[in-house]
């Protein structure tokens, strides 16, 4: 079990550029062979292990759920299922707590993230939690001892690579980037408008009412 919190802010940055709409400064995908070396970076031992080179005619998702199998089996002491599919082993579950708490749960991993108010309307604390499985045969571990991340640095510099893995560091990056992106793209539209995926929309919309509806209860006369 791991704790990291990280303070980002945007109240001394000015906006990029990025609009609502990509333009021709959007970031293009990555490719399957990008994607590839970018987890060999990460996990390098692991995929040394697995005998995955760059040359390795193999699906990114596919060397991510062989990952994934290793480390729950390490951890745990248990054996998954031969025929347990890709999804099962990638692709996790994600449970979104009003007001600002996130719980990303499956086989591969399972975090904890919160984003706390800063001192100011546009800081904020990115609060992370995450978990590993313990041994069958273990004991409970003890609390983790919080790291308190430089403002803008990379999780990735303090991420407990040995039991929580090099490829989730990567992907906490990724989420907090985005949070400061969507906040510039927000602030240098001049409509004020960001327009996101279908079901991320309609989750932004349900997270408002509940706010609507939270504010209007604690205003409401006794």
């Amino acid at each position: 079990l791991q704790h990291l919190v990280r303070r980002g802010r945007l109240d001394d940055v000015e906006p990029d550029g990025v609009g609502a709409v990509p333009g021709d400064t959007a970031p293009r995908p990555l490719t399957e062979y990008e994607v590839l070396l970018r987890i060999l970076r990460a996990e390098p031992e692991a995929l040394e292990a697995m005998g995955i080179t760059p040359e390795s005619d193999v699906r990114a998702r596919d060397v991510l759920a062989g990952l994934a199998r290793a480390r729950y089996e390490a951890e745990s002491g248990e054996s998954l299922p031969e025929d347990t599919p890709t999804t099962a082993l990638v692709d996790n579950q994600v449970f979104h707590l009003f007001p600002n708490t996130w719980i990303v749960h499956g086989l591969s991993d399972t975090g904890l993230m919160r984003a706390i108010p800063g001192e100011t309307p546009d800081a904020c604390y990115f609060d992370l939690i995450w978990f590993h499985f313990n041994h069958k045969d273990g004991d409970d571990p003890p609390a983790p001892e919080m790291i308190l991340v430089e403002e803008g640095g990379p999780f990735g510099s303090y991420w407990d690579k040995e039991t929580i893995g090099g490829t989730n560091a990567v992907s906490a990056d990724q989420d907090t980037d985005n949070l400061e992106g969507q906040q510039r793209g927000l602030r240098a539209n001049p409509d004020g408008v960001s327009i996101f995926s279908n079901y991320l929309e309609s989750a932004i919309v349900h997270d408002l009412r509940l706010m609507d509806e939270f504010i209007a209860r604690d205003q409401a006369p006794s």
